[in-house]
């Protein structure tokens, strides 16, 4: 028998729950009895009835959904608030339920208080009686989906997760707050549809939407079924790492696979092929689904800016959520379920329930979930009166980016917003040991430039302050710990207000203790848009190889090359630049990195320094080797042998014959994977003869490069041979013109 503990349901869904099953037994016994749901039962004590004519609570139910309070409680309430509604209300028979389990006193004590409106014991139902009834009808499971993660066996299946997946917020707390306050729309459905159909999935939308919900029910209903889930935290080229070859059911889920803010459009490019290549193989094979999420505008950014996102016609994969579309009884069950579940005082709930304030909140061009999440935080209201807080939720929505630039300047001290803007300089999840030295670094130089005084360990307190309001840990290192801002549209704060502060740019710039100081968010690499040029402090400590190593050296000195050669320029800086590219030791796990392996692509294709180039031509293979070896593209494949051949002394068949062994099985298998997909593509698209001649040149091309650069290709012949095409092509005809016709 299962076993649901109810937790997953806010008192909305377990009152339609029982509701649905009180109904359905009724429906059993065939007495014509239909309860309604009665929303107004916080204040007369109904939440569902049954009337007749002259009796319009001829039959009335009570539901007590108790989270986190016991039974003890539950019976001083009953007393203390309920019992005089029922007296008053009178009713010919009472009905009351609970999510609690009941002791047989605790039920004769309620029975008592509500007697002789309770006709009998059986008119009292707690968690044990309300499982039997779900036993008989299981139907009613299906109807309410967060009634499935209520279930014990289900729930432990999914928190198996935390020690492979989400280690640090995928719990128990976070995935019953998910469904506590999520409500369900037509986006869940047409999600689901989506992925079953393709596959893969790409959810969008505007920030604060709940794009990230909306994945995170898609992937436990995976978990239901029994798929594993592999959370990827940084790079989609994991995916293919850790695809297995079997039928074993795996779901992939990368939130925010694109990045947090349009600054990081541009290193999204790198991974384009390696993204394009994973999905096609994701949609070939059985059991293999993947959950993708973005914002909207970066989404749109990335695909206006690549060939090879649009060819792909990435925009059908995607589910948009659009909060305008909602109507406003979903924006008010939103906000209601909020409120419930962050256990507002009284007379602050009261506030939200006011008709003006309700209407205000759900008709509001920022409503959002994110927008209602911070407007009931309980650390920032539970001390304002209903005056305040009515001032704080219009100040909330009226201006949205006011409230960030308040708590900023406003609410906390000089020492932590020299954390936060240290922070911000170190990109987006950040090692806990990094952030406290770069922190030191900044208070030093500050100390020493602008006559700070240092108290006794105050990165610890102030830390300590920000901690759980504006930075929160992250789930991006296992082996460290590490931590990221609470909510990305702070980051989106600190981009417009840093990036339009020249000095304070300087001063964190200055004071900046690794070279990934300069980069995050300030000097771009070598393939972007430059945003700011440099002050020759920074030009001097780069030659001077003033930084300490971050990650790992060669990571490091990588990025101390790409700033050298743009942003320095010098003979002295290519002689630098020189020396670090020799000194390299592993190119292979420096290019695991996909935006630096794109950006170093970029370099190779332009470079036209002397040195530079003689310098590339000693490392040789040690260097090219690992620049094809996680390629996913054929046609980036063989420009970037045609770049290496036309620059440097590199014979051509030795560029891909040298390549390992596994290497060259996976460029073979994109080879006949890209064939047959195109070929799929054809048999559902073709009506010209054309066009299957062109498929076989492009795929003779290939060959015949691959082959050139040391790669055999088997004859592929066969795959062209076993179709009827001309028949194929007269179906499709025949198909296009019927078509044309009903338009």
């Amino acid at each position: 028998m299962a076993d649901y503990d109810f937790s997953t349901l806010n008192s909305t869904d377990f009152e339609e729950l029982v509701c649905d099953l009180l109904n359905a037994e009724n429906q059993k016994l065939n007495n014509g009895i239909v309860y309604k749901t009665y929303p107004e039962g916080r204040d007369r004590g109904i939440d569902f009835r049954y009337s007749k004519r002259n009796r319009p609570n001829y039959i009335i139910g009570q539901v007590k959904h108790y989270r986190k309070s016991d039974a003890a409680k539950l019976i001083r309430d009953l007393k203390k608030s309920e019992k005089d509604k029922v007296v008053k209300l009178a009713p010919k028979r009472y009905i009351f339920l609970t999510s609690l389990e009941l002791t047989l006193g605790e039920i004769d004590k309620i029975y008592d208080i509500f007697s002789p409106y309770i006709q009998s014991l059986s008119d009292i139902h707690d968690r044990k009686s309300l499982n039997r009834m779900l036993l008989d009808n299981s139907h009613i499971v299906d109807r309410h989906f967060k009634l499935w993660y209520s279930n014990t066996d289900v729930l432990k299946r999914i928190l198996h997760f935390e020690q492979i997946g989400r280690s640090l917020e995928f719990t128990e707390d976070y995935l019953k707050k998910k469904l506590n306050l999520y409500v369900e729309t037509s986006d869940l459905v047409e999600a689901r549809k989506t992925l079953i159909k393709n596959k893969f999935i790409i959810i969008t939308g505007d920030p604060g939407t709940g794009k990230t919900t909306l994945a995170e029910l898609l992937v436990y209903e995976y978990i239901k079924d029994g798929y594993s889930l592999t959370y990827i935290h940084d790079d989609i080229r994991d995916i293919e790492k850790l695809l297995t070859p079997s039928d074993q059911k795996q779901i992939f889920y990368f939130d925010d696979f694109l990045g947090h803010n349009a600054i990081e459009i541009e290193k999204a490019k790198g991974a384009e092929s390696a993204l394009i290549a994973i999905l096609k193989r994701i949609i070939r094979q059985e059991n293999k689904l993947v959950v993708l999420t973005t914002r909207n505008f970066i989404l749109t950014g990335a695909v206006e800016q690549s060939q090879k996102l649009k060819d792909f016609n990435i925009g059908k994969y995607t589910a948009l959520i659009n909060l305008s579309s909602y109507r406003e009884s979903v924006k008010a069950q939103m906000l209601t379920n909020h409120a419930e579940y962050a256990e507002l005082d009284e007379e602050l709930k009261r506030v939200l329930s006011e008709h003006k304030i309700k209407k205000f909140i759900v008709s509001h061009k920022n409503f959002s979930p994110r927008s209602l999440e911070y407007i009931t935080m309980i650390d920032k209201v539970a001390d304002l009166s209903p005056i305040q807080f009515k001032n704080f939720i219009i100040e909330n929505f009226t201006n949205p980016d006011e409230i960030w630039r308040m708590a900023y300047l406003q609410q906390i001290d000089e020492f932590q917003r020299l954390i936060i803007n240290t922070m911000y300089s170190l990109g987006d999840d950040v090692a806990v040991e990094v952030l406290e030295k770069a922190f030191d670094h900044r208070l030093s130089y500050e100390v020493k430039h602008n006559n700070f005084v240092k108290p006794m360990f105050i990165y610890r307190s102030a830390f300590k302050k920000l901690y759980g309001s504006f930075i929160v840990r992250s789930n991006f290192g296992e082996q460290r710990e590490y931590f990221k801002f609470n909510n990305p549209s702070l980051v989106d704060f600190l981009n417009n207000f840093i990036l339009s502060n020249q000095d304070e740019i300087q001063r964190i710039t200055f004071s900046a203790k690794y070279a990934i100081q300069l980069t995050k968010r300030f000097y771009k690499l070598y393939d972007e848009p430059k945003q700011l040029e440099m002050p020759s402090i920074l030009k001097d400590r780069l030659l001077n190889l003033d930084f300490e190593i971050e990650n790992y050296q060669d990571y490091d000195h990588l990025i101390i090359f790409f700033l050298l050669i743009r942003y320095v320029g010098t003979k002295d800086a290519m002689d630098k630049a020189c020396d670090l590219l020799k000194n390299i030791e592993d190119y292979a796990e420096v290019f695991e990195d996909s935006f630096i392996l794109s950006q170093f692509k970029s370099f190779i294709g332009e470079v036209d320094n002397p040195k530079l180039i003689e310098a590339l031509n000693d490392i040789g293979m040690e260097l090219f080797e690992p620049m094809l070896d996680d390629e996913y593209d054929l046609e980036e494949i063989i420009k970037t042998c045609q770049v290496i051949e036309r620059k440097f002394s590199i014979k051509p068949e030795l560029l891909l014959s040298g390549t390992v062994i596994s290497t060259r099985g996976r460029i073979r298998e994109i080879f006949f994977n890209d064939l047959e997909m195109d070929l799929d593509d054809l048999k559902r698209d073709i009506i010209f003869e054309n066009e299957l001649e062109e498929v076989q040149d492009k795929y003779l091309s290939y060959a015949k490069a691959l082959t050139y650069y040391g790669i055999w290709i088997p004859s592929f012949d066969s795959y062209f041979d076993y179709q009827d095409w001309i028949e194929i092509i007269s179906t499709n005809q025949y198909r296009y013109a019927r078509d044309s016709d009903k338009t």
